[in-house]
Formats: structure tokens, C-alpha cells, sequence
């Protein structure tokens, strides 16, 4: 990873930190360069969300979450305010 990339990347997981969204904090290795997965869990179907996490090919270890609040067939089809993502995962339950 390059020093832009892991600055970046570093960057949404203070940002998620200060906001009170981090739900995991991998271990970081300034010196190498080196992050493990980030879990940020942002608003109920990314309401009121913005910035990199939503609007941005992330490209690292960081994975923003977005609880749906809609039935399991209509979940799988991203709110039409948070564009296309290039992945999704369907999990069920708490």
C-alpha cells in the first residue's frame, strides 16, 4: 500500500473513531504500512451519510456497514442514494 493509500485509509477510520462509528479497529503498522480490517457501522440504510465510506471506491481494509431497514428481497438493492456499490453482503439478524 502506498503512504497516500494507508494515509487514506487511516483517515476514515479516525474520522469513523471520532464520530462514535467504529465497531472494530484493526491492528496498524505505520512503519509497513500494514492495517487490519476496520468494521464502521454508519446510519440505517446510509441515511445522512457522506464522505469516502459512501461516495468512494474504498480500495482497502476499511468496510463501512449499512444496516437495512427493509425486507431481505429489497435488500439487496442499494438505496438508490448511495449509488452502486461494488460489493454487497446480506447478513440477517443482530
Amino acid at each position: 500500500m502506498t503512504e497516500q493509500s494507508y494515509a487514506r485509509q487511516v483517515g476514515f477510520v479516525e474520522k469513523a473513531e471520532e464520530q462514535g462509528k467504529l465497531v472494530y479497529k484493526g491492528e496498524m503498522d505505520a512503519s509497513t504500512r500494514r492495517m487490519g480490517f476496520s468494521l464502521v457501522k454508519l446510519a440505517e440504510d446510509g441515511v445522512g451519510e457522506t464522505g469516502g465510506l459512501v461516495e468512494e471506491e474504498i480500495f482497502g481494509a476499511v468496510v463501512p456497514i449499512i444496516p437495512v431497514s427493509v425486507s431481505r428481497s429489497s435488500a439487496v438493492d442499494p438505496a438508490p442514494t448511495l449509488g452502486s456499490p461494488l460489493t454487497a453482503e446480506l447478513g440477517q439478524g443482530d
